[in-house]
């Protein structure tokens, strides 16, 4: 991308309000576009933008959040920057991505951690659980992550008995445990994301 547009993209998406990194994705977005035709983006077709978006999905297998910010950074410069108005930049939708409900049930968690084979990894996820931690928290129970209770909401870390956020009748592990196993000798690892 020349210097020119380059400023001027960057200029409309700053008044536009986008943060930055809103706007390094999307400069980002448009260089891909030009480094994959090798030309100048004002000679650049709606044709040639189709045939990139198609690549982009069906070769490189990108998923729908990537393309998302690939096809909003390059409408953002062809409608604001270079002010063309073709129908293919009109007409894009993105497909929704298919991802995890925010809360699984009680089944879905005991067939998640059936399927963890090592010992300490197993231990690990049932303590996240267990526990309601995210997995900065569980990683680093003293760090930045501390906005909830931190350290604090879950009795493995202090060695007292809480009430787990773990749904009632689980037959999951209670943490007091897990942290006895954790201290067993087949259990001494470096880390719970360790895989052997």
């Amino acid at each position: 991308m020349n210097g020119d547009l380059y400023d001027r993209m960057l200029a409309q998406l700053k008044l536009a309000g986008y943060q930055e990194r809103s706007w390094k994705s999307y400069l980002r977005a448009v260089r891909q576009l030009q480094n994959f035709h090798s030309k100048d983006l004002e000679d650049i077709t709606e044709e040639d933008i189709q045939n990139y978006w198609v690549y982009c999905k069906d070769e490189l297998e990108w998923r729908p959040s990537t393309m998302r910010i690939s096809y909003s950074g390059i409408k953002f410069f062809f409608v604001n920057t270079l002010k063309r108005d073709w129908d293919t930049l009109r007409l894009i939708k993105v497909e929704a991505e298919k991802r995890l409900p925010t809360i699984l049930s009680i089944d879905e968690v005991r067939t998640i951690l059936a399927s963890i084979h090592t010992p300490q990894n197993k231990a690990f996820f049932t303590l996240v659980y267990s526990c309601g931690l995210r997995l900065q928290e569980a990683i680093h129970p003293g760090g930045r992550s501390r906005r909830r209770a931190g350290a604090d909401a879950c009795p493995a870390w202090q060695g007292r008995e809480r009430p787990l956020r773990a749904h009632a009748g689980s037959d999951i592990a209670h943490p007091s445990r897990l942290l006895e196993n954790a201290q067993e000798p087949h259990m001494a690892v470096s880390g719970p994301w360790t895989h052997g």
